[in-house]
C-alpha cells in the first residue's frame, strides 16, 4: 500500500499498484464519497472519457475503492486535449438533471442552498484572513458568484488541473467527483 495523502476531502491510499482506495478526512464527507458510487457507474457509459466507478468496501469506518486510472495530473492542456475536454463538458452538461438526480446527485434546490452556505462560510473563515487587498477580491467575488442564476446542467464541481488525467498527450480520465452537483 502507498498513502497519498494529498486530497483535501479525502485520504487516498494506492492498493497493490491497481486499486484506489479512499477515506473521508471529515464526517461530512461521507455522504459525498457515497454519491461518487451511486453517479459515476451511471454517468461512465454517457462520456468520452473515463471516469472512477468507486465501490464501497467497508461501510464503518466508510472505504471505497475504483480502480486506477492511467495517467498523471495534468498541469496544461494541448489544443487537442482541449477539444476533447470541451466534448466531454458538452456531454456532462447534457446530461438529464432528472436522471442525475436519480442517480444521487443533490437537487438543483439543494446545490444552490450549499452553495450559499460555501459562501458564507468562506466570507466567516477564509476572507478575515487574507490581506486588504486580497480580502476585497474575493468579497467581489463571492458577491458576484452569488448573483449567478443557478444551473440546470449537471457539473464536476471542482475541475482543474488536479482532477484532469493525461498519459502520452492524450487525456485518460477526470477524477475526484465528490463536488458533483
Amino acid at each position: 500500500m502507498q498513502i497519498l495523502d494529498d486530497g483535501w476531502d479525502s485520504r487516498a491510499t494506492l492498493v497493490d499498484d491497481v486499486w484506489l482506495e479512499r477515506t473521508p478526512r471529515r464526517p461530512e464527507v461521507a455522504p459525498r464519497l457515497l454519491l461518487e458510487t451511486r453517479l459515476l457507474p451511471w454517468l461512465a457509459e454517457q462520456l468520452p472519457l473515463p471516469v472512477p466507478q468507486p465501490e464501497v468496501v467497508w461501510s464503518a469506518p466508510l472505504r471505497i475503492r475504483h480502480r486506477l486510472l492511467a495517467g498523471h495530473r495534468s498541469a496544461s492542456l494541448t489544443q487537442q486535449q482541449a477539444h476533447v475536454l470541451g466534448r466531454f463538458l458538452r456531454v456532462l452538461h447534457g446530461v438529464e438533471v432528472a436522471q442525475a438526480v436519480r442517480a444521487g446527485v443533490p437537487p438543483p434546490r439543494a446545490a444552490v442552498r450549499e452553495q450559499t452556505r460555501t459562501r458564507a462560510r468562506f466570507a466567516a473563515e477564509v476572507l478575515p484572513r487574507l490581506p486588504p487587498r486580497e480580502r476585497e477580491i474575493g468579497a467581489a467575488l463571492l458577491g458576484r458568484t452569488a448573483q449567478r442564476a443557478p444551473s440546470v446542467s449537471l457539473v464536476h464541481g471542482d475541475l482543474g488541473p488536479a482532477h484532469v488525467l493525461s498519459e502520452y498527450g492524450e487525456l485518460t480520465g477526470v477524477i475526484d467527483w465528490s463536488d458533483a452537483h
